[in-house]
């Protein structure tokens, strides 16, 4: 083979002679990846131009083995080739544009100033299937002009955080090179997205957006999250807590079995799909029950005043009867319905006795928390109250309030008039600079009297009452309240 090069017998007509070492793709199929000096290869040039080893195969060269400083083409920068056979490193130069791209990318958002994504999985393959570089579990962010690539010119590829310009995105679009070994992945350019995860980057963003309603389970409870309108990185986290408690004499908790709405909490959501623990924007108590007979030790309902059995509890996903998982899951809806018995106060009455049933539905959409609470009277019964909505508020992010009654912005610093029992409140707003708790009554029925007040105590608690002190609730009368809460976090 080396004395039919040498006689000139090489049917190719594109042999350069430059004595440097170029790469070739010859047209008769003699030589596949060959370097040339002179007129011809001999042993000794090939020993004189610094090439070590070299192995035949066929009419092939199979592998060349590249000492330090042997190639000088500009091409290949200013740098050598270790560790490296020259076979692969010319199928990387000339079927730069065979590189396969697999990529999961998990949260993402583009704020525009910087992008932030969390890359799940992330492959490079060859034409053969071969994975060149891969990554996993990594997050980035990208300021304004900055580009993300893949550095294939080492012996281990690395991706690189760059300033550089995508100089080479006009020339090969947004999945091009820097050069025929950086493979561009993403670039910040100008407010422009390029690069080969520039699509997968923006549907990332689509969806990440669009995932208002998480839930999972844990254990007996349930842990849903809203996504604020105006912070799509801030979440407000619901639990659904299980509590069973058999009766004990002077304990005003006991007596009880529910699955109910037990605080809230405001919460970022990171970019491994994880969340902080988070500041209780809603203290834990009752939400959606509290009913208080005259001349008793305690109020009756839920959690935080016992006294109630659950009959049955349901779990609604997207309109659908299902359990939650246990991993964390977008739903476009997330609803919890229950049917219960509620009893008259057992340190009271501690043979039992029934006093209404009780229905609660707590449904979560993109657009909040809307909750259901109906009672039924089994008994005629004289009233302190029937609280069927209640949100106590942490003092903490709130300071202010309004009602659609008033006419001023109240300073829940000090007593004010939204402190006073008012009737006829169908929208109340707490807020502070850093977060708000709007409740609007969508659906109020009594045939009672009924008010609304803010709480002046160690949180900002919202009520609303269907009954006077010593009204009377008559046996078979229903009182509902329907209520819907958003909140918001900056």
């Amino acid at each position: 083979m080396l004395e039919e090069l040498y006689d000139g017998k090489v049917s190719s007509e594109r042999i350069l002679s430059d004595k440097g070492i170029s790469t070739n793709l010859l047209a008769d199929g003699a030589v596949n990846y060959r370097v040339l000096a002179d007129d011809a290869v001999r042993p000794e040039h090939i020993v004189q131009n610094g090439v070590g080893e070299l192995q035949l195969a066929g009419n092939s060269v199979s592998t060349v083995k590249v000492q330090e400083g042997a190639i000088t083409s500009p091409k290949i920068m200013d740098s050598s080739i270790t560790e490296r056979t020259l076979n692969t490193f010319i199928n990387n130069r000339i079927y730069n544009t065979n590189y396969k791209l697999g990529v999961n990318i998990g949260n993402a958002y583009d704020n525009g100033n910087f992008l932030d994504l969390y890359i799940n999985d992330l492959r490079i393959f060859i034409s053969s299937g071969t994975t060149l570089f891969s990554i996993t579990n990594q997050e980035f962010r990208l300021e304004r002009n900055t580009t993300l690539y893949i550095d294939m010119s080492e012996t281990t590829p690395k991706i690189v955080k760059s300033t550089a310009p995508p100089q080479s995105g006009a020339e090969f679009g947004t999945g091009g090179f820097f050069d025929d070994r950086k493979i561009l992945l993403l670039s910040n350019a100008y407010g422009t997205l390029m690069g080969a995860l520039a699509d997968s980057f923006k549907n990332a963003v689509a969806k990440t957006l669009n995932e208002k309603v998480l839930a999972k389970k844990e254990g007996d409870n349930y842990l849903v999250y809203v996504q604020s309108k105006a912070n799509p990185k801030r979440f407000t986290q619901y639990l659904i807590e299980h509590k069973e408690l058999d009766y004990i004499d002077g304990d005003k908790y006991s007596n009880v079995k529910v699955n109910t709405l037990n605080g809230a909490k405001a919460v970022t959501r990171n970019m491994d799909n994880t969340f902080t623990s988070g500041t209780e924007i809603v203290h834990g108590g009752a939400w959606d029950c509290a009913i208080r007979e005259v001349n008793t030790s305690d109020g009756i309902g839920g959690i935080a005043h016992g006294d109630e059995i659950q009959n049955f509890f349901k779990v609604k996903i997207d309109g659908g009867i299902s359990d939650i998982p246990s991993t964390l899951t977008h739903y476009e809806s997330v609803e919890f319905v229950a049917g219960s018995n509620l009893y008259r106060d057992s340190q009271t009455f501690p043979d039992n006795q029934k006093l209404a049933t009780h229905f609660k539905s707590f449904k979560f959409t993109g657009d909040g928390l809307t909750m259901e609470s109906s009672v039924k009277f089994l008994r005629d019964a004289t009233l302190n109250y029937i609280y069927l909505g209640m949100c106590p508020i942490n003092k903490q992010f709130t300071d202010k309030a309004y009602s659609d009654v008033d006419v001023i912005e109240n300073d829940l610093t000090k007593t004010a008039p939204i402190h006073q029992e008012k009737s006829s409140v169908n929208v109340i707003n707490v807020y502070g600079s850093t977060a708000s708790v709007n409740v609007e009554v969508l659906e109020r029925v009594t045939d009672l009297s009924e008010n609304t007040r803010i709480e002046e105590v160690s949180y900002n608690k919202i009520y609303f009452d269907l009954a006077d002190n010593n009204e009377v609730a008559k046996e078979g009368n229903v009182y509902r309240l329907r209520t819907k809460f958003e909140i918001t976090l900056l």
